[in-house]
C-alpha cells in the first residue's frame, strides 16, 4: 500500500507522528522494563557523550553542542574514512547532511543547524545518570557532569598526552581548521568509530569499554535480571510471540512481580499496534478523500480492526490490574476504546491524531502524509514499524528491551550470578 511519495528522513521537519496521545505510556512501560538505558544500543553510543562531556569540561563550552560535534565527527570518519562499511549502518545520523566536501571542523559540526535535528546525544541523556557515568537531570544533556566511573571511561578513551588521541581532539580539532582531505591520527579513528554488523572486526568499543559498561548495567537487579534472560533466547524481544512467552516466563522464575509488569508491557505494545493498524485501514478506506464514521463503522475491515484493538484493550486492562500497574494515560485509552459504539470509538483515535485525520461535520478527512515504513511514534526511542508485519500476526515488543538486546550484544554480555 502506497501511503506517500515522502519518506521518513527525507524532510526530518515533517516525519508525521503517530503517538496516539500515549507519549508517557511509552516511556513508562519501557523504564519499567529495563530501566536506566534511555535509547543506547550500542557501547560507543555512550562512549561519544562521555567523551563530549569531558572535552567540554576541559574547554569550557556547552557540553551538548562538543558531544554533538563529537558524533557528528565520527559518523564523518565512518561514511569517508572507511570506504563501504557504514553505508547502511543504522549507527551512524546525518547521511545526507554530512557531505565530504564539508570536512570535519569543530566550529562547523557544533553548530545544530549543519548536522540532524534528533543526534544520537539525545538518547544518552538519561542512561549516563541511569549508568551511574554522570550526575545530573535526565532530560537535560547540559546539566551532566560525569562521576568517578564517567571519567574513567573517558581516561580510558582519551588518555590525554602528547599524540593521543585526548590531546588530538582538544588542541587541535577544537582550536583550527581542517581541509577535508587532512590525517585523522588513526588513535582517534579507533576511540570513535561505532562499530556493528557492517564494519570491520576492529572497529568499535574496546574489551575495557565493554566491561566498564558490563560493570554499570548490572548496578540494577532488574536489568542485570533481563540480560540473562534475553541471553537463553536465540532471537530478540519481538522477534515472535514465542519469543517474547519465553522470556516473560524466564523472568517469572526469579522475580514473578516483575514478571507481571513484562506481561503488562507486551501487553501495551501489541494493544498500541493494533491501533496502528486500525489507522492504516482508516486511512486505507478513506483513499486520500473523505468518508463519514458511519460509513468507516461499517466496513468490514475496520470491524475487524476495531473487534481486534477491543479485545488487546481487554487484555492489557488485566494485565496491568495482575501486575498492580497504573498509567492514567493507557487506562484512558482502554476507557475510549471498550465504548459499545464503533463510531464512537473511531472518533476517540482520530482525536488523537490531529497532525493526520480530522473531522469536519461528520466526515473524516485524510490530512498531511502517511508513511509506509516506521511511523514515527514518539521519538527517537520509541520507532515502531509496522508496515511489513503480517496484518494478524504482530509481535510487538518495548522498544526500550529491543535495544537493551543490541546493547547486550554489542557489550557481549556474559551470564553472571550476582
Amino acid at each position: 500500500m502506497d501511503w506517500g511519495f515522502i519518506q521518513p528522513g527525507d524532510n526530518e521537519s515533517n516525519r508525521v507522528r503517530l503517538d496516539l496521545q500515549l507519549v508517557r505510556a511509552v516511556r513508562a512501560f519501557n523504564e519499567m522494563v529495563f530501566p536506566g538505558i534511555g535509547s543506547v544500543f550500542f557501547v560507543r553510543q555512550i562512549s561519544w557523550s562521555v567523551i563530549g562531556l569531558s572535552l567540554a569540561e576541559m574547554n569550557g563550552k556547552t557540553p551538548s553542542r562538543v558531544a554533538e560535534a563529537v558524533e557528528a565527527l565520527a559518523c564523518w570518519i565512518a561514511l569517508f574514512r572507511c570506504g563501504t562499511d557504514y553505508v547502511d549502518s543504522q549507527r551512524i545520523r546525518g547521511k545526507r547532511k554530512l557531505g565530504i566536501e564539508r570536512g570535519f571542523d569543530y566550529s562547523v559540526w557544533s553548530l545544530r543547524k549543519n548536522y540532524v535535528s534528533q543526534p544520537i546525544r539525545m538518547g544518552t541523556t538519561a542512561a549516563l545518570v541511569g549508568l551511574d557515568l554522570a550526575l545530573g537531570t535526565r532530560t537535560r544533556f547540559n546539566s551532566l557532569k560525569l562521576t568517578a566511573e564517567g571519567r574513567s571511561l573517558a581516561g580510558l578513551l582519551l588518555r590525554i598526552q602528547e599524540h593521543s588521541a585526548g590531546d588530538w581532539l582538544l588542541n587541535k580539532w577544537m582550536s583550527s581548521s581542517h581541509s577535508p582531505t587532512s590525517k585523522i591520527p588513526d588513535p582517534v579513528k579507533r576511540i570513535l568509530l561505532p562499530g556493528g554488523d557492517t564494519a570491520n572486526n576492529q572497529d568499535g568499543a574496546t574489551e575495557l569499554e565493554r566491561r566498564l559498561i558490563r560493570r554499570q548495567l548490572k548496578l540494577d537487579p532488574v536489568r542485570f535480571q533481563m540480560l540473562n534472560a534475553m541471553l537463553e533466547m536465540d532471537a530478540s524481544p519481538g522477534a515472535s510471540k514465542q519469543t517474547n512467552d519465553r522470556l516473560i516466563d524466564l523472568i517469572d522464575c526469579v522475580n514473578p512481580p516483575q514478571g507481571k509488569k513484562l506481561r503488562a508491557a507486551f501487553d501495551f505494545e501489541d494493544m498500541r499496534s493494533k491501533a496502528l493498524l486500525l489507522v492504516k485501514s482508516i486511512a486505507t478506506q478513506i483513499s486520500g478523500g473523505a468518508a463519514t464514521l458511519k460509513r468507516l463503522a461499517l466496513s468490514e475491515r475496520i470491524v475487524f480492526r476495531l473487534e481486534h484493538l477491543q479485545d488487546a484493550c481487554k487484555i492489557l486492562e488485566a494485565s496491568m490490574k495482575h501486575a498492580d500497574v497504573s498509567q492514567k494515560e493507557a487506562s484512558d485509552f482502554i476507557c475510549e476504546q471498550l465504548n459499545d459504539s464503533a463510531e464512537e470509538r473511531i472518533r476517540s483515535l482520530v482525536r488523537r491524531l490531529p497532525q493526520v485525520l480530522t473531522i469536519n461535520n461528520e466526515d473524516l478527512v485524510i490530512r498531511g502524509t502517511l508513511f509506509k515504513e516506521n511511523l514515527v511514534l514518539t521519538d527517537e526511542e520509541e520507532l515502531l514499524s509496522i508496515a511489513d508485519s503480517p496484518d494478524d500476526d504482530i509481535s510487538a515488543a518495548p522498544a526500550r528491551l529491543i535495544r537493551a538486546y543490541m546493547l547486550m550484544q554489542d557489550c557481549q554480555w556474559k551470564e553472571e550470578k550476582v
